[in-house]
């Protein structure tokens, strides 16, 4: 519980506030609420050789890519983790979650944060969708307790197979945390808009999973 404390949040572009409040009274977990024009300065200062490094590491590591201007669309998405990862050392946080689809169709955001989001949990820190400040304090617990990370998710249950389906955006391609074995993974476009880029990533198969979520504001955590 000590080194939770220590861990901080970051909220970009939105989020809760009485789920924040509720983070920070109860678990002592401090909650960052940063703009998108914050982030878009730090953008702008990013190294642009390591942007290209990145970039290109990605587009190495890929089974496939398939998306639009690839060159541009992946330095993109480098040049947002680096903001991402600046932000993070600013405010001596290991989480950040981003009000993705509403900053990328407002046009404050360059590219979707999904493979930023990935490299954070590939390397121990947690990168998560939509300012979702439940499943992102879920994701800080859980990586403290078990040393691996997870992903949100939107369930499909198929009642005809007795099977759960949990897709969305960005899984990591580390499910063992950082010093594990890597897994395969494609970068495809986002699949409601077919725009940018997001990750595929083909996790192992035979493991017992975990789906948890933890509600501090209501003081409950749903768990199967």
């Amino acid at each position: 519980l000590e080194e939770v404390k220590k861990s901080g949040i970051i909220s970009l572009g939105g989020g809760n506030k009485s789920v924040a409040e509720a983070i920070q009274q109860r678990l002592g977990i401090p909650v960052h609420f940063v703009s998108f024009e914050e982030m878009a300065t730090v953008a702008e200062s990013v190294d642009q050789a390591k942007v290209d490094e990145l970039a290109e590491k990605w587009k190495k590591e890929a089974q496939k890519v398939i998306i639009d201007q690839p060159e541009e669309t992946l330095r993109l998405s480098a040049a947002n983790y680096f903001a991402q990862k600046a932000l993070l050392e600013k405010y001596r946080a290991e989480a950040i979650t981003i009000n993705c689809l509403g900053g990328f169709y407002s046009g404050k955001l360059k590219a979707y944060p999904c493979l930023g989001f990935v490299e954070l949990l590939n390397t121990g820190l947690v990168g998560a969708c939509e300012a979702d400040l439940p499943s992102t304090l879920t994701m800080v617990i859980v990586n403290h307790l078990a040393g691996r990370p997870g992903y949100i998710s939107d369930p499909v249950i198929d009642t005809s197979k007795r099977e759960i389906v949990y897709a969305h955006c960005v899984a990591t391609a580390k499910p063992f945390g950082p010093q594990g074995p890597a897994n395969a993974y494609e970068i495809l476009t986002h699949s409601e808009d077919r725009r940018g880029a997001s990750v595929r990533s083909f996790l192992p198969i035979g493991y017992l999973t975990s789906t948890m979520e933890i509600y501090p504001d209501q003081q409950k955590i749903l768990f199967h």
